[in-house]
């Protein structure tokens, strides 16, 4: 019996051939002799990995094996390879050799290989064909769980995420669970929301770089009309990344590009489309993107539900599918994903004049409802509403704001240009960086860098960050203007949320404007209750909130059961 050496100590060639080893002889039957394990496993080599193998003529002491493929791959070309023979193509169809070539393609067939989280194996006889997961980062639990809920829903639903719980990335990952996309759509509100996802597909994805449809319409559409022509005459190979265009909805609404599809030969069969601040197809204005070919829908949103709308509520629910995955702001807390945060809120009151126009316009509604007049009382409605929405009292506490709760990356909301220019000229003569941001001033995305930097100590904002804006490190909101909407409560308080360095506890900082004390005031601040109701619940110091407010409202009948 010979001596058993390992296999390290075996003295294998650099490579082996057919032509000129017996490869069972020289090289299987030595390596398994000396083998106490055998184990069996299937290699993808992609281009990345074979250059990581690659011999180089110029390194030392690969010289040799480069000549060697080299010499080989000539004595080959001109037919002297042992056991091969080379046939020219003329002679190949001479002997009718081509008759053994297959008739088309292999068909594949999707089957659960059990390969591993992330791959695909199609099998078809024995051609393989793997597809790999494209993301570059690993998922929270709850993105998976989100994208379990999408597939359990056959890949259409909602998913309503608090902001800043990682929406993007979940739906990019939704996106990779669906093999052989051919065509990803994702409808934004805003620009700086498609720059977002833009930035998102490129860093932590393998997508290819997304068509961009938020400027220079002609040039967006001739790359899209010609990427579609390509996949309805496949003429893009099947293992091919998708298309993806990232638009917003009033340019992917347009009609122009409904017919730019449909003259391409419409949506092809797996088509993805992605609808982030999803409430927003809701609008009439924008339900045309909401075709009825996409086979694949996912709704992104903090809050699907539309208020005051339920025919939009419902057009929503019924086009994506429901409601198929819930992560609410106390869960994002509870988990570690947000951070925590305080909430403040000042009590001030209208200013003379102020008050006297108020009281003017309550009359004239008065009036107005006496002669049924709807309208009319509409239109003085929004009027009065607006007096206390952009009070001068709001600009007037903000000095005491400020003394309490100096600027730390603070995000303050305007209800208008206007007093947007009052507050930051007053925090700038307090001597803090300051700027503007509103949809009037061009270089948002410097003023964004600017403030996510920290160069800037506040960014004065005028409805421009309420969706999508993603700025981890702002430590605070002041809230000098408030909607009516929920959802536009909810937006803002979210910005802060985001978990950064150095950052435990935000602050949430709120301003209320009481009317004239009359029988129906508190029927007039019902909306900015209901804000203050909702910020409170969820806030680290719920319970002085609370307490504070009960004293501060209290010839306002406030009480205790109002507030939680």
């Amino acid at each position: 019996m010979k001596d058993k050496l390992s296999l390290d100590k075996l003295d294998i060639q650099e490579d082996y051939r057919s032509d000129r080893d017996n490869l069972i002889q020289d090289f299987y039957i030595p390596c398994l002799e000396r083998t106490t394990v055998y184990s069996r496993a299937v290699g993808f080599f992609s281009s990345f990995s074979l250059i990581a193998i690659s011999i180089r003529s110029w390194k030392e002491g690969e010289q040799t094996r480069v000549q060697r493929k080299v010499e080989d791959f000539q004595r080959l070309w001109s037919n002297k390879t042992s056991k091969v023979e080379v046939v020219d193509f003329p002679e190949a169809a001479t002997r009718s050799l081509l008759r053994y070539r297959p008739s088309s393609p292999p068909e594949y067939e999707e089957i659960d290989a059990g390969i591993g989280r992330g791959w695909r194996l199609k099998e078809t006889g024995k051609s393989y064909r793997i597809q790999r997961n494209t993301l570059k980062v690993e998922l929270r639990p709850l993105q998976v769980d989100a994208g379990e809920a999408f597939k359990r829903a056959n890949y259409r639903g909602i998913l309503a995420m608090a902001t800043g719980t990682g929406k993007t990335l979940t739906a990019l990952a939704c996106a990779t669970r669906l093999d052989c996309l051919d065509l990803i759509i994702i409808g934004v509100p805003t620009k700086e929301l498609a720059n977002q996802w833009d930035e998102e597909i490129k860093t932590k994805t393998s997508f290819r770089s997304p068509i961009i449809a938020t400027g220079r319409a002609e040039h967006w559409r001739e790359i899209l009309f010609r990427k579609l022509r390509l996949i309805y005459h496949q003429e893009l190979p099947r293992e091919r990344l998708p298309v993806i265009v990232v638009g917003t909805y009033s340019e992917l609404s347009k009609s122009i590009v409904a017919d730019l599809i449909n003259d391409a030969g419409g949506l092809p069969e797996r088509s993805l489309l992605i609808a982030d601040e999803v409430h927003a197809t809701g609008a009439e204005v924008y339900r045309r993107i909401l075709r009825e070919d996409f086979c694949y829908r996912l709704g992104l949103s903090a809050t699907p539900i539309r208020p005051y709308d339920e025919e939009g509520t419902g057009v929503v629910l019924d086009y994506f599918g429901g409601i198929v995955y819930e992560f609410t702001l106390e869960d994002a807390i509870a988990a570690g994903i947000l951070c925590e945060y305080d909430y403040y809120v000042y009590v001030t009151a209208l200013s003379e004049e102020e008050h006297e126009k108020f009281q003017q316009l309550t009359a004239k509604i008065a009036a107005s409802l006496n002669k049924d007049d709807r309208d009319r009382t509409h239109h003085l409605t929004i009027q009065r509403a607006k007096i206390i929405k952009s009070a001068t009292a709001k600009i007037n506490i903000l000095d005491r704001i400020l003394n309490d709760y100096p600027p730390q990356q603070a995000m303050i909301y305007c209800a208008d240009i206007e007093g947007a220019t009052q507050i930051s000229y007053r925090l700038a003569q307090r001597g803090f960086n300051v700027a503007r941001y509103s949809s009037q001033d061009s270089d948002r995305k410097k003023i964004l860098a600017n403030f996510a930097s920290g160069y800037l100590d506040a960014l004065v904002a005028v409805k421009c960050l309420d969706e999508g804006v993603d700025i981890p490190s702002v430590h605070q909101a002041i809230i000098l203007a408030s909607d009516a909407t929920e959802r536009q409560f909810i937006q803002r308080r979210g910005r802060i949320l985001r978990v950064a360095p150095k950052k435990s506890v935000a602050t949430l900082i709120d301003v209320l404007v009481v009317p004239p004390l009359q029988d129906e005031s508190v029927k007039l601040i019902e909306s900015e209750i209901q804000r203050i109701k909702l910020f409170a619940r969820s806030a680290h110091n719920r319970t002085s909130v609370i307490i504070n407010l009960i004293e501060e409202l209290k010839y306002y009948g406030i009480t205790y059961s109002d507030l939680i």
